[in-house]
């Protein structure tokens, strides 16, 4: 059985509300990196000649802390994009090939999205994915390929390999993460300016 990959354009602009969210997010956190990394570099120009300051030692009390602290929100928003785009193919999959992943057990939904986008939503949210008009037990023994971890892997490998929904996953995150690295370009340059 062939997989059919249509987009829902209702899904689909959620989907790109999401992103926009996520970078107007990551935008914001940026300027707030921005502002401490211009901050230290004017605090830097004001010391020189200053003896008593260190500016190791401030970047590492002070500066530093706040920036990692920043730079895991700005992964935070990476990781949100990603479950969330990875949700809606799951979503696009379902609607469009109900027969087939109606079978599905959460643990092949996991196994299924770890193979197909090197990523796996958490086992609460994929629980929201399933049909529950057959009951787990009766899935498994009906589809017994299903139930085994090792036989539904080799399963995975055997029909699931360069298909579009695959493509079109990798090609949104990277979008996504070039939008990330553009956004963090400054902070980047004003590091240099620090570190020189």
């Amino acid at each position: 059985m062939d997989i059919q990959f249509l987009h829902n354009e209702e899904t689909k602009l959620i989907l790109e509300d999401i992103k926009t969210q996520c970078v107007e997010n990551t935008k914001e956190l940026n300027k707030k990196k921005n502002q401490i990394l211009q901050d230290f570099l004017n605090q830097i120009e004001s010391n020189i000649g200053n003896d008593n300051f260190n500016k190791d030692e401030v970047y590492h009390l002070e500066v530093g802390p706040r920036l990692f602290a920043i730079g895991g929100e700005i992964s935070g928003q990476t990781r949100k994009y990603k479950g969330e785009l990875n949700m809606y193919l799951l979503t696009c999959l379902i609607d469009e090939n109900k027969d087939y992943f109606k079978n599905y057990t959460s643990m092949n939904f996991a196994m299924f999205s770890k193979h197909c986008f090197d990523t796996s939503p958490k086992r609460k949210t994929l629980i929201t994915l399933l049909d529950n008009s057959i009951n787990w037990k009766i899935k498994n023994i009906q589809n017994p390929q299903y139930a085994n971890k090792v036989i539904f892997e080799k399963y995975l490998i055997g029909k699931f390999q360069d298909e579009i929904f695959r493509k079109f996953f990798f090609h949104e995150y990277k979008s996504y993460r070039e939008i990330v690295q553009i956004l963090g370009s400054k902070a980047r340059m004003l590091m240099r300016e620090i570190k020189t």
